[in-house]
């Protein structure tokens, strides 16, 4: 066996780690814990399903910061067209995360 790095309750735990506080730790439960990281891991996933595109959007966008005319710089696309690509990308997440709700898996 490998070093658990394929492993998903090792993943969840990994998440969990580097994106809480040991404070919010002590205040979430257990439970809330797994919800988390199970809204993390499935949100993750959505994002693997969208466009190269539509990634480097939300890597820019969402996790850089930057405005939406950089981002359509960047792009090599007008702002509106960014705009367009910002509703789609939510949209397909949205989509996404309701099927997962509606199937009684995830969040």
């Amino acid at each position: 066996r490998d070093s658990g790095i394929h492993d998903p309750l090792h993943q969840d735990k990994q998440i969990l780690s580097e994106n809480l506080t040991h404070q919010d730790r002590e205040e979430l439960g257990p439970l809330a814990l797994l919800e988390r990281a199970e809204q993390k891991r499935i949100l993750s996933e959505a994002i693997q399903l969208l466009t190269p595109r539509g990634r480097l959007f939300m890597k820019l966008y969402f996790e850089k910061g930057l405005r939406l005319e950089e981002v359509a710089g960047a792009l090599g696309i007008s702002v509106q067209n960014a705009y367009t690509v910002k509703h789609r990308v939510v949209q397909r997440l949205r989509s996404h995360l309701d099927s997962f709700r509606k199937t009684g898996f995830g969040v």
